[in-house]
């Protein structure tokens, strides 16, 4: 394509890109107290295993994967706002989770339910 005439916008999407790449990182104040960021992934509940853990299953379009999480003493788990127990989870559900990876696999911090907004978009 030689010769052809770039976007007038593409120099401003070029120095924002370049603005983006040196931005300074910025921590999550979600941090565990251990020093290592939190991760946090949005899925459906495929499954509860009360006082184990729960598969979630997420992904992009249709590149799904089942993701198992465990759960200890110290993980929160909210249903609309508000405190519940890991058996108040059903399938179907829409959850947002903060986790921790330790040498056990994914360790469930919180556990909140999320309500899809209309139209199935989030």
């Amino acid at each position: 394509m030689l010769g052809a005439k770039l976007p007038a916008a593409a120099p401003a999407l070029t120095l924002l890109m370049l603005l983006g790449a040196t931005a300074a990182p910025t921590v999550s104040p979600a941090a565990p107290a251990t020093g290592q960021a939190a991760d946090t992934l949005v899925g459906t509940v495929r499954s509860v295993e009360e006082g184990a853990g729960l598969e979630i299953i997420t992904g992009f379009h249709l590149a799904l994967k089942v993701v198992y999480l465990r759960v200890g003493p110290g993980t929160q788990v909210e249903v609309e706002g508000q405190p519940a127990e890991l058996g108040d989870l059903e399938p179907g559900q829409v959850v947002r989770v903060r986790y921790e990876e330790t040498a056990e696999g994914k360790l469930a911090e919180l556990i909140e339910s999320v309500r899809p907004a209309p139209g199935g978009r989030r």
